[in-house]
């Protein structure tokens, strides 16, 4: 092989490793950005879901099982104050049989009357309560899209620190950088290797001193 034949070689070994070393730092940049859109992604659909769910959930709804639970709860309360509200008509020694019929039909009356009250008030907060379930749903979807987004924000902030932490090897660009300097250097008819404070080399990343000998 002739003389001629090695700058062009040191060149060649030169332009390779820069070429090596911009593609991996690339490629190692890619990656970190693909894992990064990956995971905001995972938060996306994350946050879909929850906002899907509850749509489904407020779609579904309806007035009825808050209204049957609403009469209960009247229901219950009647019960328990019907005794007091008929115990003037109990106890109070003997009476006729009239008296004794018509104190019968008052408690009937009593409570029917209260069975009509309770179902005309159940209808009414029914819809008051399913609001109400529906708000306190909604409210839970929005602490989970918080959460979620402030996720996000930190996924995005240590992604960019990660994208800021990948850099080129300095190591593989001062061997570039040599081997190009050397080709410079011996088709001028110098065979030396640059030093530190010569050619286009900074050995400054260095410490001053030159990786290779």
């Amino acid at each position: 092989m002739g003389a001629e034949a090695i700058p062009l070689i040191a060149m060649a070994v030169g332009a390779g490793v820069n070429y090596y070393n911009t593609q991996r730092t690339m490629r190692r940049q890619d990656d970190a950005l693909a894992a990064q859109i990956a995971q905001q992604r995972e938060r996306q659909r994350v946050a879909d879901a929850a906002v899907q769910g509850t749509v489904q959930q407020v779609a579904g709804s309806s007035p009825d099982a808050q209204r049957q639970q609403a009469l209960n709860d009247y229901l219950t309360q009647l019960q328990r104050t019907a005794g007091n509200a008929t115990a003037g008509l109990q106890g109070i020694g003997a009476v006729s049989d009239r008296f004794t019929d018509d104190a019968a039909a008052a408690g009937a009356e009593l409570h029917e009357r209260g069975g009509r009250t309770a179902d005309i008030l159940s209808r009414i907060d029914a819809p008051i309560r399913q609001r109400q379930d529906e708000g306190i749903q909604f409210g839970r979807l929005g602490s989970d899209i918080a959460r979620v987004g402030a996720l996000s924000d930190s996924d995005r902030y240590l992604g960019e620190i990660r994208m800021r932490g990948i850099r080129r090897n300095p190591w593989l660009d001062a061997v570039s950088q040599a081997a190009t300097g050397y080709a410079a250097n011996y088709s001028t008819g110098s065979t030396a290797w640059p030093s530190s404070g010569g050619g286009d080399l900074n050995w400054a990343a260095f410490g001053g001193r030159a990786p290779l000998g």
